[in-house]
């Protein structure tokens, strides 16, 4: 059981980085729309995958 909890932990805590890097890249996709259209349109094509 403390063996089950140590993974869980460590996919609780990937899950907040992935989000946070979800919600960055939404927000960064789209100010970088209007500002870099390179940026933008790589956040854009990650967020919604």
């Amino acid at each position: 059981m403390a063996g089950h909890g140590y993974p869980h932990a460590r996919v609780a805590s990937a899950e907040l980085v992935a989000l946070t890097l979800v919600a960055a890249g939404i927000a960064g996709g789209r100010a970088g729309l209007r500002n870099r259209g390179a940026d933008g349109s790589r956040t854009g094509a990650s967020s919604p995958a």
